[in-house]
């Protein structure tokens, strides 16, 4: 910017300033092709960290804490926050096709599934991952540095989530697996039972 003084004439020089239009700003836009490779660059980070947290987590054993400091419990046939951290809340990550995974209780011997109901309950009893269970199936995702992550179900398209009623249902429906950031119930604190350096590992 330089300002501009006619000699003698102050007059003038504010008229001319005056008078000056508003420079209009610069916006760049992105073609169709632009977008589209934008958009699959996106996809492929995600894969590529879906496929690093998976390596980190498989077959660990597990707690999930909720964003109220409670934890992820399979009783019966349901879903809820405890605030005890037992054999019950206890889950091992299992292998699942592609990037997912599956939440498994050893003592139960039964997976966290997201029902078609909108809610989440307890699969058939199972050692494993069994062909042709979906609903078993979650994508996770980090979230931040302090071990939190998302669990995406691909065939409903909605995560797992701790409802502040005690809960563990669905969110809504969110159809790329990506988490708005003012949702909170979705996230969860992964803890790795009793090893503190292999939940370091995990993480990075």
């Amino acid at each position: 910017k330089f300002t501009v003084e006619i000699r003698d004439n102050k007059e003038e020089a504010v008229k001319a300033q005056e008078t000056e239009e508003p420079r209009k700003p610069i916006i760049i836009q992105q073609s169709e092709a632009q977008k589209k490779a934008a958009e699959e660059k996106r996809k492929e980070f995600l894969k590529k960290e879906e496929r690093r947290v998976k390596k980190g987590l498989l077959n660990r054993e597990i707690y999930l804490k909720t964003f109220d400091n409670k934890y992820v419990k399979l009783e019966g046939n349901n879903i809820v926050s405890s605030q005890n951290k037992g054999e019950m809340e206890l889950f091992k990550i299992v292998d699942g096709p592609d990037n997912t995974i599956g939440l498994w209780n050893p003592k139960t011997r039964r997976m966290i599934r997201a029902n078609s109901n909108g809610n989440s309950d307890a699969s058939g009893v199972t050692d494993g991952m069994k062909d042709g269970w979906t609903w078993e199936r979650f994508i996770i995702r980090p979230i931040s540095r302090n071990f939190q992550f998302t669990f995406w179900n691909p065939t409903h398209k909605k995560f797992l989530r701790a409802n502040s009623n005690g809960n563990i249902d669905l969110s809504g429906l969110r159809e790329d697996g990506t988490l708005p950031n003012n949702w909170g119930w979705e996230k969860f604190t992964v803890e790795i039972r009793d090893n503190k350096e292999e939940a370091v590992k995990a993480q990075e």
